[in-house]
Parts: structure tokens; C-alpha cells; sequence
């Protein structure tokens, strides 16, 4: 079986995940004195849509964009990001507006099951005018007319999502959109720089400080 891995996570206790974003997680107990992988496949299939105007096979196309997966307390987090093409706007620099929805699933480790969590389209999020940055001219930026990737599930808050958002793939600057997926907001925005980001690839990576350590400063 050939399963080529674009991160290594740890699953609780002993056992390693090696991530496939496309496929599933291989989890193993590493020390085990008989090791077994065992493969957990996504809830959904390759967007193959989605990816077919890249040009390439999707094994060649960096999934980050589109997918994140965490594990916690036993748990497998999974989101999945879509894109769709909206002809009928465009933002300042000429780019089609890109609508999205984004949606969640969890299952045990040991479980068999996923269980659909929350799904959440932009067009359905109320926003109010403190929710959309300023741009050149004192216009306002509206969610609709931007392009979107990097999904990225919180390790503090199991209903947050971070939506990446730029005006197109070159600029400098976009916004990091914090969502709460089970009410369907938008808690917060935040402009970053993003200048050594190729595309819509993430550099970054969520982190949480470990409850061990809590413990140890009291």
C-alpha cells in the first residue's frame, strides 16, 4: 500500500498518525513489539472537481488549501474546505469572488464511525460592517469577493475553524477569519503578512500548550 504522508501527528499514548490530507491517517503503535498500521480513510472523496483545473494528478497537488485534520483526547477532528466560483462578483483587482463551505466531522481513534459535525456556508454567516477590513479608497472588503484556503482546525476551541483570505494569490496581505462552525459566526478577523506563502499553501500550524505543563506551574 502506498501512502505518502504530508504530516506525522501524535494519536494518544504509544501511537503515531502519518497524514495523507487525500487519503486518511495511518496510525500505528510504534512500540509495539508487533507493530500493525491500521488506515482510516476520510469521510468524503477527493474533490476531484475542485482539483481537476490545476492540471496535474491529485497525489501532485499540496492538499493544505483544502483539508486539516487534529487529534485530541481520543479523538479525530476533520474539516474540509470547497470553493465555488461566483461569476457574478469581483473584487478591485479583478479576481471572481470565491463563496465556500466549510464542514466537520470527529470519530473516535478506536471508533468505526464518523460522525458529521457542522456545516457553515458564507453566504449563510451573518456579518456585520466591523467584520470587513478596510481597502484602498475606504471601500470594505466582502467576504464574497476574495479567494480562500488553509483550513485549520483550533486545539483550544473544538468549534473554531481559521479560514485564510486574500484579495488573490499574490498579495502580500490577507486575513485569517476565525469561524465558530456549531453557531455559524464569524468571531474574528486579523490581517497578516504572508509573504513567503506560495498561493493559498499554509506556512503555518495550529499549537497548544500541553495540560501536563499547566499542571507543572501551579
Amino acid at each position: 500500500m502506498r501512502h505518502q504522508s504530508t504530516r506525522v501527528i501524535f494519536a494518544g499514548r504509544e501511537t503515531l498518525g502519518w497524514v495523507n490530507h487525500w487519503h486518511g491517517i495511518l496510525l500505528c503503535n510504534v512500540l509495539d513489539h508487533r507493530p500493525v498500521m491500521r488506515l482510516i480513510q476520510w469521510p468524503v472523496r477527493i474533490p476531484r472537481k475542485q482539483v481537476s483545473r490545476f492540471g496535474m494528478g491529485v497525489d501532485n497537488i499540496y492538499p493544505q488549501p483544502f483539508r486539516d485534520v487534529t487529534i485530541s483526547n481520543g479523538v479525530i477532528r476533520f474539516v474540509e474546505l470547497k470553493s465555488c466560483r461566483r461569476s457574478d462578483t469581483h473584487n478591485e483587482k479583478g479576481v471572481i469572488g470565491q463563496g465556500w463551505t466549510v464542514t466537520t466531522w470527529s470519530r473516535g481513534v478506536c471508533s468505526k464511525k464518523w460522525n458529521k459535525r457542522f456545516t457553515v456556508k458564507a453566504d449563510n454567516m451573518p456579518a456585520t460592517r466591523s467584520s470587513y477590513p478596510n481597502v484602498s479608497g475606504g471601500k470594505r472588503l466582502s467576504w464574497d469577493k476574495v479567494v480562500h484556503g488553509g483550513p485549520t482546525l483550533s486545539l483550544c476551541d473544538d468549534d473554531v475553524v481559521y479560514i485564510m483570505a486574500r484579495l488573490d494569490i499574490r498579495p502580500a496581505i490577507a486575513w485569517m477569519l476565525a469561524i465558530n462552525i456549531r453557531e455559524g459566526i464569524l468571531e474574528a478577523v486579523k490581517q497578516c503578512s504572508i509573504e513567503k506563502m506560495p498561493g493559498l499553501e499554509p506556512t503555518y500550524v495550529q499549537c497548544a500548550l500541553s495540560d501536563y505543563l499547566k499542571q507543572r506551574k501551579r
